[in-house]
Formats: C-alpha cells, sequence, structure tokens
C-alpha cells in the first residue's frame, strides 16, 4: 500500500516515467582496497619497530626469514621519508639513541692516533695508524728470544669524594630491563638523600650478546666520555643466555667459545669503564625455570670471576641477598615479603628497593673516608749514664811446697 504521504508525480504525456531512485550499497572491494592502504601504510610508519623486533629474535631461520621479509618494507619506508616522524619522536623522547661511535684499534707495539672525518648519518670513524718496528739489526742464523711480557699493573682503587647537598655524587645505572626497575628504585631512594642524585639509561631486551641490535660497550664508552658520572652500576643477563655469533659461527652458552667470547665483553665493559671510577656489577637472581636458572648461574660465575681481577669492580651477589634457590617472598612466616614478579624472572617493587639498598649501602662504603688511626706514644724514661768499674786485680798468691810423705815399712811376722 503506497504511503499516503508520498507524492505522487504524473508523468505529463509522451514522457516516460523516472525509475524510483535506490540507495547504492558501498562495493566490498573499496572496504577491502581502504582496508590495505591503511594497513600498508602502518606498515611503512612502522618499518624501524618491525625491523627492531626482527632483529631481536634467536639467531636461526626465522629470524632470517623475518628480516627478509621486513627489509624492503623498511627500505621503502625510508625512500618515502616516513620513517621521519617515528625519528623525531624518538630523539625527543631519546635524544642520545642513534649515536655511535666505531673505534678501529690495530694491534702494534706502537701506535699513533690520528683522527679522521667520516660523513655519515650517526656514525664518527677513528682510525689508529700503526708505526712499524725498526729493521733488525740481529746476524742471519742468530736466534733472537721473544721479550719477556710484562702485564701492566692494575689501577690502584679511585677514591670518590665525600658529597654533599650542593653537589651531590652522580650515579648512572644502565642493563637490561631488571636494570630498569633497579634504577627506578635507586632514583627513589637517591631522591630521599639529597647528597646523592641517579640517572637510568636501562634498555629491554638488552644485554651483551647481541651488540647487532644494541651496543652496549659503545654506549658505555659514550655515557665515560660524555656524561662522566663518578659511579655506574650495570645489571646484565636476562636476555643473554641466547647465540652469540662470531665471525660466520653461531655458539650456544655451553660452548666453551661462547662463554670465552661473552667473558671477553663483560671485561671490555669493565675495562672501560674501572680505570676511572667504581663499577658496580649487580649479579642475576635465582630463577624460577631450572634451565633458565643453570644459564644465570654460568652468566654470575663470569661476573663474580671477572670482577675479582679489577680493583674498582664490585659485584653484588644477589643470591645471597634473596636466596640461592627461587623464592616469590623473603622471610618466613608473618614476616615474608613478596619481592618477585609473576613472571619468575623479574622482581616486583619490594625486590628492586631490596636491591637499591645494596647498590646505596655499596655507594656510601666507596664515599666513606677510612678510619683515622692515632697512635697513642709512651712515656719516655730516661736512664741514667752507666759507671764503668774498674776490673779488680787480685795478688799473686804463693803456694806452699807440696811434702812428699814416706810409705811405712813393711811389717814383718814375727818367728814361731
Amino acid at each position: 500500500m503506497p504511503d499516503l504521504l508520498e507524492p505522487v508525480v504524473v508523468p505529463l504525456e509522451g514522457q516516460k516515467p523516472r525509475p524510483k531512485k535506490t540507495p547504492r550499497l558501498q562495493p566490498a572491494f573499496h572496504v577491502l582496497m581502504v582496508g590495505i592502504i591503511g594497513y600498508v601504510g602502518a606498515l611503512l610508519l612502522n618499518a624501524d619497530n618491525l625491523r627492531a623486533m626482527a632483529d631481536r629474535q634467536p639467531f636461526g631461520r626465522a629470524r632470517d626469514v623475518l628480516i627478509a621479509l621486513v627489509k624492503p618494507v623498511q627500505s621503502l619506508g625510508h625512500a618515502l621519508y616516513l620513517d621521519e616522524p617515528g625519528l623525531a619522536i624518538r630523539s625527543i623522547r631519546e635524544p642520545n639513541r642513534g649515536h655511535v661511535e666505531t673505534v678501529v684499534v690495530a694491534d702494534a707495539p706502537t701506535t699513533t692516533t690520528t683522527p679522521s672525518t667520516t660523513i655519515a648519518r650517526t656514525t664518527t670513524t677513528v682510525a689508529v695508524a700503526t708505526t712499524p718496528p725498526p729493521p733488525s739489526t740481529v746476524a742471519v742464523g742468530t736466534t733472537v728470544p721473544p721479550p719477556p711480557v710484562t702485564a701492566p699493573p692494575p689501577p690502584p682503587p679511585t677514591t670518590l669524594r665525600i658529597p654533599t647537598s650542593a653537589d651531590p655524587l652522580r650515579i648512572w645505572v644502565g642493563g637490561d630491563s631488571l636494570a630498569i626497575g633497579l634504577g627506578d628504585s635507586l632514583a627513589r631512594l637517591t631522591g630521599s638523600q639529597t647528597s646523592l642524585s641517579s640517572r637510568s639509561d636501562a634498555r629491554i631486551s638488552t644485554g651483551l650478546t647481541r651488540p647487532d641490535y644494541f651496543d652496549w660497550p659503545t654506549e658505555i664508552a659514550r655515557v665515560v666520555r660524555e656524561e662522566n658520572p663518578e659511579v655506574m652500576v650495570v645489571m646484565f643477563g636476562a636476555n643473554d643466555p641466547q647465540a652469540i655469533q662470531i665471525g660466520d659461527s653461531v655458539f650456544r652458552i655451553d660452548s666453551p667459545e661462547w662463554q670465552t667470547e661473552y667473558r671477553r665483553r663483560v671485561a671490555v665493559v669493565m675495562d672501560t669503564v674501572a680505570p676511572t671510577r667504581p663499577l658496580i656489577w649487580v649479579g642475576q637472581p635465582a630463577m624460577r625455570s631450572d634451565d633458565f636458572d643453570r644459564k644465570m648461574q654460568i652468566l654470575d660465575s663470569i661476573y663474580a670471576d671477572e670482577a675479582s681481577k679489577h680493583p674498582n669492580v664490585t659485584y653484588i651477589d644477589t643470591r645471597a641477598i634473596f636466596g640461592a634457590t627461587y623464592s616469590a617472598y623473603l622471610g618466613d612466616g608473618s614476616d615474608a615479603v613478596k619481592v618477585r614478579a609473576a613472571d619468575g624472572i623479574h622482581f616486583n617493587i619490594n625486590g628492586y628497593d631490596r636491591l637499591a639498598d645494596a647498590v646505596a649501602a655499596e655507594v656510601t662504603r666507596l664515599t666513606t673516608p677510612p678510619p683515622t688511626t692515632t697512635t697513642t706514644m709512651a712515656p719516655t724514661t730516661t736512664i741514667p749514664p752507666t759507671t764503668t768499674i774498674p776490673p779488680t786485680t787480685a795478688a799473686p798468691t804463693t803456694a806452699a811446697p807440696t811434702t812428699t810423705v814416706a810409705p811405712p815399712p813393711p811389717i814383718t811376722p814375727p818367728a814361731t
């Protein structure tokens, strides 16, 4: 039944009636195309984040495939300058991110450092020229013994100044995601102590095994050179049990090659910091997973051993604070306090505060001057001069002559 309110259009004579307009539906492929364009735009805008996520994956075929898929998207985003908004935001949030300095060192008896300017996006290269040794004057055929190799003496322990509220001691904290919570707790703790100030530069998903993702030794060298903190605190390890790439080979944590290379990287960090300032190296706690905890024990043993070789490095044994075996709580009975997060790896705020207390105690020890020893001298006794007694001369003694007594004559019995 037609609507009574709808106007009736009567066509003129000889004019065909107009067809009634029906609402057009949006074609499905239009919606699909809009979705695809939006998805591609999001990929191009976040190509750098996708590449970083791919780089974080463990070495293997899956990582290679993911990088191969993301790399052309990243290149296209850079070509269209679609990465500029993300770079601008990161430059505001992280002003030091992307600053990389490469140092090339050649082994030689004598080295002469000459800076060379290299125009690159974010890289400064320092070349080291090698001075060749003088020509030998030893006759041919003579065997020359190698010179003795003498290790340089370790630097003496650095003495920290006594901080004041007008000039507080500057503390820097770096490392992985566990160091983030430690840095936050230490900042709260030092905020209540006007003589200490701390700054945290920890980053998630980082460590010493993957400098291709984030190069901590280079970043720490930059912090030492540019920011010059007086005490440095690091906590690595939670992301480090993955494979290490050495040349074209990949090694796992249980291999001697992995442990030797990781030990070398730990020593590089200590050698960068410890000659000029104290370094506090915080070990890894016990983990809930038995296999993961076994790997953390390997790392802790390396940290402790290398710290014992560097005078200005203090190793804080986290297991001595929270227990050698995993427990989410610290203490017994009604005094038990939960200190670990639900993932069985990180701490909660109580655990981080307890760890920050241990770090602050070590800083206090380093800034406390040694006690002054007062020596009490005994009163001086005056000894009178010694009297010399002349030797006694004895009178000569005359011995009486010896009298010889003749024996009595023999007795002859009477004759009968």
